[in-house]
């Protein structure tokens, strides 16, 4: 366990966790800057555009980018114009938890046989014969008789030893995301909110 990096491993996990969360910050940013406002670059008196010094790029202004709807009402046709920011989605992800798991196992077996190996055989062995003659007044026999006889016993024993260990490492992650707008942002499209009124730009009513 000492041998171990788990300061490194900790410490890659978080400043990964830590780096996501500050790209999707600049989703938010990104978003809101180049969907939800719109850029005019401005210009001089001699029809050129500013270009700002510190940056060498034109120098823009920046509103709140809107959408018009038109529609009948009774006898008059009304405009409502909308902050584009109020009626879409605006991508609020965070990183909220992180859990991390770490897990170590370690399995050791040990085995051990002590014996020696050995071979041994051993052999008996004899030999004999016999001649008898046997006689009977005019009959004769003669009988002869070999035999060998030879026995042999091999014995083998064999021994092993062995140890074995193994380990192995988990490393278990958990990350957990919101998306929850910033009491900043609900405050701006609150007041957003407040300003779309409908606005009448033709009337069929006319006066006596």
């Amino acid at each position: 366990m000492q041998q171990m990096p788990l300061e490194s491993i900790f410490m890659s996990v978080l400043s990964t966790v830590a780096n996501s969360d500050r790209q999707l910050a600049a989703t938010t940013t990104d978003f809101l800057t180049n969907t939800c406002l719109t850029h005019e670059v401005q210009y001089g008196s001699d029809g050129k555009p500013l270009i700002d010094d510190n940056t060498n790029a034109p120098i823009t202004k920046s509103h709140i980018t809107t959408v018009d709807f038109n529609y009948s009402n009774g006898d008059n046709v009304e405009i409502l114009t909308v902050p584009l920011a109020s009626i879409i989605n605006i991508p609020s992800l965070s990183i909220s938890e992180v859990d991390i798991g770490f897990t170590v196992e370690i399995n050791a077996m040990e085995t051990n046989s002590t014996s020696s190996s050995t071979v041994k055989t051993s052999e008996m062995g004899a030999k004999f014969n016999a001649d008898a003659r046997y006689g009977f007044g005019a009959f004769r026999m003669n009988v002869h008789v070999e035999g060998d006889y030879r026995t042999s016993c091999t014995i083998k024993n064999k021994s092993s030893a062995s140890d074995s260990l193994s380990t192995k490492a988990c490393l278990d992650i958990h990350v957990k995301a919101i998306n929850k707008q910033p009491e900043g942002l609900k405050t701006i499209l609150n007041i957003l909110n407040n300003t779309i009124q409908a606005k009448v730009i033709k009337s069929s009513n006319v006066s006596p």
